[in-house]
């Protein structure tokens, strides 16, 4: 029942490219494990086959630390996907951008980033970053405290991922 609504409100949506954040980290083709796939597969049946495609980030893991990651949908009759253009942010990209982890890999960060530049169909290229931040939930120490200012728990390490992010979309 649930999948049915998340199906219908994607479709719509009428969207050209959806970032989808909680899914279950396994991309792997064919796998019972692709949610991501799946939910195209799924949604092509209502609407028309080859009508949405996912993101292969190319393994079956985006992070390396949690069962949960982001994904990618795209509608391809307006978008195709550039061929090798599908990058992921985790804490082994850092030292290329002066920075250090933990930000991404490990208990109490961030979901790794995944972006993908897309070639909307007769028109120039586009790159889209899908993050997904530490949430401001748990208890926090040092910079990563909650100061009762409504910013919440670990606001440092959001910061971390949000610098590490900007400076590898602009290394890209």
């Amino acid at each position: 029942r649930q999948q049915a609504k998340l199906v219908k409100a994607l479709l719509e949506m009428d969207a050209d490219i959806i970032g989808l954040l909680e899914l279950e980290n396994d991309f792997l083709p064919g796998s019972s494990g692709n949610a991501v796939e799946f939910l195209v597969n799924e949604m092509n049946t209502v609407a028309g086959n080859g009508k949405y495609a996912w993101i292969n980030p190319g393994s079956q893991f985006i992070d390396t630390s949690d069962a949960i990651s982001s994904g990618f949908i795209y509608k391809s009759s307006s978008f195709e996907a550039i061929v090798g253009s599908v990058g992921i942010l985790r804490d082994d990209s850092l030292a290329g951008l002066g920075m250090s982890g933990p930000i991404f890999d490990g208990v109490s960060t961030n979901r790794a980033t995944i972006a993908v530049s897309f070639k909307p169909v007769k028109q120039p290229c586009i790159t889209v970053a899908l993050n997904h931040f530490k949430s401001k939930g748990g208890s926090g120490t040092g910079n990563n405290a909650d100061n009762s200012d409504g910013v919440g728990n670990y606001n440092g390490m959001r910061v971390l991922a949000a610098q590490a992010v900007t400076s590898w979309l602009n290394t890209e």
